[in-house]
């Protein structure tokens, strides 16, 4: 056995030098499993350690003809770090999409000047006073609307969270 397995290094060492610490070991395990089935069916090799080498050796060169037609696989870990933490999740995105339907569906029915008070303050970052002021209001009638239309809108669409 010992000769089979320095015989095993020395033949691989020629195509698969650095290769061989890695599978000699199974390669010529494998071979010596496949030696017992065969003499289950035939008489005893002549050169036992030469049908070793001989079966190790093509064992060895489908094994890496396998392994080079594999494709490159990584994990999951190597690549998790370039998630980006600000980018919305696909599940997000549907969500964000339909509460943005329905808010635009709810904003159809307020009233005009309420409507464009809502739009300032929640969609151009206007204050409610400069909002109001853009309508034609002053702050107390602004607030005034737009508490009215918050109400509303949470009356057609639910709570609201603050659009992004």
């Amino acid at each position: 056995m010992r000769r089979a397995e320095h015989g095993i290094k020395g033949m691989l060492a020629k195509d698969f030098r650095p290769w061989i610490a890695q599978h000699a070991g199974d390669l010529l395990s494998q071979a010596t499993i496949e030696y017992a089935e065969w003499l289950k069916d035939n008489r005893p090799a002549s050169n036992p350690v030469g049908w070793l080498l001989n079966c190790a050796y093509w064992r060895a060169l489908n094994l890496c003809d396998a392994e080079r037609r594999k494709p490159y696989t990584s994990s999951l870990d190597t690549i998790f770090h370039l998630a980006d933490k600000s980018t919305p999740t696909p599940e997000q995105q549907v969500l964000d999409a339909d509460l943005r339907e329905r808010l635009l569906q709810a904003l159809s029915h307020l009233p005009d000047k309420e409507r464009k008070l809502f739009i300032s303050v929640y969609y151009e970052d206007a204050s409610i006073r400069e909002a109001g002021r853009r309508v034609g209001w002053q702050k107390s009638a602004a607030d005034r609307h737009h508490t009215a239309a918050l109400e509303k809108m949470r009356a057609l669409v639910g709570d609201l969270a603050r659009p992004q």
